[in-house]
């Protein structure tokens, strides 16, 4: 029987004022989606919970982590600016660091179904 791949929607701000390359981001995350094995879904498409979503603010603000995007999935990865679930890292590092937190949340939701 094949595992059922994970689901992983990704959730942008406006954009209003951009600090981080988003388009860095992102193509990090369709790399990791053929090497792990993740559907990768706009948030506008979700209709019921998915394992992670990616919230992408731009800035440190943080406009796109309201509680109703974070309430549609098992884990967050938080990317608000320069800092990535509550941790500052440099504008450079931004996409490992989100590359690594969505890494984590998948093994979490990985062991959650084993248990």
């Amino acid at each position: 029987m094949e595992r059922q791949k994970a689901k992983v929607a990704i959730k942008f701000c406006g954009l209003c004022t951009q600090y981080i390359d988003v388009s860095a981001v992102v193509r990090i995350l369709r790399g990791m989606q053929s090497e792990i094995g993740f559907v990768l879904l706009p948030f506008s498409s979700v209709e019921e919970n998915v394992d992670v979503v990616v919230i992408i603010s731009s800035c440190n603000i943080g406009c796109a982590g309201r509680n109703d995007v974070k309430s549609k999935a098992t884990h967050t990865v938080e990317v608000d600016g320069e800092i990535v679930n509550g941790k500052q890292v440099s504008f450079d590092a931004v996409p490992d660091a989100v590359a690594t937190a969505l890494r984590k949340a998948l093994l979490d939701t990985a062991s959650s179904i084993v248990e």
